[in-house]
């Protein structure tokens, strides 16, 4: 029997434009080399709306890709989206088309780990959006909502996640800036804080590891942290603080950047505000307490920062 190659055909939707069409392929392709995809380009066995197209080639939604595969080696090549069905932990504090903030509760991971892999934040946001039916799982899209930070297993707080490749592009690169999306954190603390301070710190990154331990300043490969912690409400032997990264780091300047949540009016996500006023006993029984509570973005030619809290 004569097999005969067709040309597999994909319509490129918004979540997969505005890219190099080499890494595109990588995505879909998953199961393919690096060497096996530049070698349909060096054959010719890719065209865009009828073209042939090299590998620098930046995907526009609408453009149609065509490829010279059977679609057996297609189905070998990619593979469908691992989406569990999950119970939803998470609170919704906020949603568009564009971005989800949700308040992630205690013990929870992010992503995950050696230990945990499937009931993870991440997973679950995708599952949670597979049911609203907001979720491509074919084959031929690459795109995977995802979160723009992390929080450690036990922090809550707020994180927000890219529903969209071009929010997640714009929310990432507002995050390597430092200073366009600023969290601010609540924890208790051993003491009566009164005034608002500096706190000047150094660390240092532990080898093969994703940690930091504190070192002293004269370290080698020291790095310092500078921290602004503010009083809410104290008792004579415990402070519910408000922690946030010091501005004057002078970590690149605030330009050009929004965030799509511009007019979100959110529920407050702390939970910690309540602990307060409680009998100091209780506190005794209270460990790894930190919530990230606020995020602030800050918009062009200096306009009103918008908050979430």
């Amino acid at each position: 029997m004569l097999l005969v190659k067709k040309m597999k055909k994909i319509m490129i939707k918004e979540n997969d434009a505005n890219q190099r069409i080499d890494k595109y392929l990588k995505k879909l392709l998953c199961n393919a080399s690096s060497n096996f995809i530049y070698k349909m380009f060096r054959k010719k066995d890719i065209k865009i709306n009828g073209t042939r197209v090299n590998e620098k080639y930046i995907l526009q939604k609408g453009d149609v890709l065509e490829m010279f595969l059977y679609e057996d080696k297609f189905n070998e090549l990619t593979k469908e989206k691992d989406i569990y069905q999950l119970k939803r932990e998470f609170k919704v504090l906020y949603e568009d088309k564009n971005i989800l903030i949700v308040d992630k509760p205690v013990g929870l991971l992010v992503h995950g780990d050696a230990n945990e892999n499937v009931n993870t934040l991440s997973h679950q946001v995708l599952s949670y959006l597979k049911e609203k039916g907001e979720l491509d799982i074919s084959r031929e899209s690459t795109f995977i909502p995802g979160p723009v930070h992390r929080l450690d297993r036990n922090t809550s707080g707020i994180v927000i996640f890219g529903k969209t490749l071009v929010a997640l592009q714009d929310l990432n690169e507002m995050m390597k800036k430092r200073h366009h999306i600023e969290k601010s954190y609540m924890t208790i603390c051993k003491g009566k804080l009164i005034k608002k301070q500096e706190l000047v710190g150094y660390v240092k990154k532990i080898e093969n590891e994703d940690r930091v331990r504190f070192v002293k300043k004269d370290d080698k490969d020291a790095l310092m942290m500078k921290t602004i912690v503010k009083p809410i409400r104290t008792t004579n032997d415990f402070s519910l603080v408000e922690t946030s990264p010091s501005p004057t780091l002078g970590i690149n300047s605030v330009h050009g950047s929004s965030l799509y949540a511009s007019n979100a009016n959110v529920a407050n996500g702390s939970r910690l505000i309540p602990y307060i006023s409680s009998t100091i006993s209780k506190f005794a029984y209270l460990a790894d307490i930190l919530t990230a509570f606020a995020i602030q973005t800050f918009c062009p030619d200096a306009a009103p920062i918008h908050k979430i809290s």
